[in-house]
């Protein structure tokens, strides 16, 4: 519930500096209310309706458990456990779809641009064996210029080079099998494969 809570609140703030102002206001309400709900609900009855706890006080009808529990204010009831769990799924549930609604609905703060720098182009130029890409968020006063008008701002004001805008994409991998060639010294101690698996 933790976890989904700090992703909602990344996703929600979408810039670090909103997303730490957004965070430390959460966790101060956490700190100063989460401990008191947790107890009253569901450890503090799990713990003392155990089998643990089932010795019957002399005088009494009422377990050792929940005699203890009766002493202290918190409610000696069963179903509360239920309530801590179902609140705890609850939450998960509205973390994860808050989540979900900040990814697909909210925008960044600022325009994704990808900057291609003036020295990647003169060496692309010189040689055309390829360049540097220098990735920035960059935000637009107007959404509607042209791009050759973003490109020479860029070149004029900045001097960094080519403004193309981009679509910003995350990519994955999994199960990736990286090998080099066999080192020489290797070889010269027994080893028969050609490639090495880093």
């Amino acid at each position: 519930m933790s976890l989904d809570m700090i992703r909602m609140l990344g996703a929600t703030g979408r810039n670090i500096i909103v997303a730490n102002t957004f965070g430390s206001f959460v966790l101060l309400l956490l700190f100063a209310l989460g401990g008191f709900v947790l107890s009253r609900n569901a450890i503090v009855v799990n713990e003392f309706l155990g089998h643990s706890w089932d010795k019957i006080v002399p005088n009494s009808t009422d377990t050792l458990g929940v005699a203890v529990l009766k002493s202290r204010g918190f409610f000696p009831e069963a179903y509360w456990y239920w309530l801590g769990v179902g609140a705890l799924i609850g939450f998960t549930i509205l973390f994860n779809f808050g989540f979900t609604l900040a990814l697909t609905y909210l925008n960044p703060f600022d325009k994704a641009q990808m900057v291609i720098s003036e020295e990647a182009r003169s060496d692309d130029d010189d040689n055309r064996t390829g360049g540097a890409i220098q990735l920035s968020t960059r935000g637009s006063s107007s959404g509607n210029r042209s791009l050759s008008e973003a490109a020479i701002e860029a070149i004029q004001h900045n001097k960094r080079g080519m403004v193309l805008p981009f679509e910003p994409y995350s990519i994955t991998f999994d199960d990736i099998t990286y090998s080099v060639e066999m080192p020489q010294e290797m070889k010269n101690q027994g080893v028969f494969d050609d490639k090495l698996v880093l």
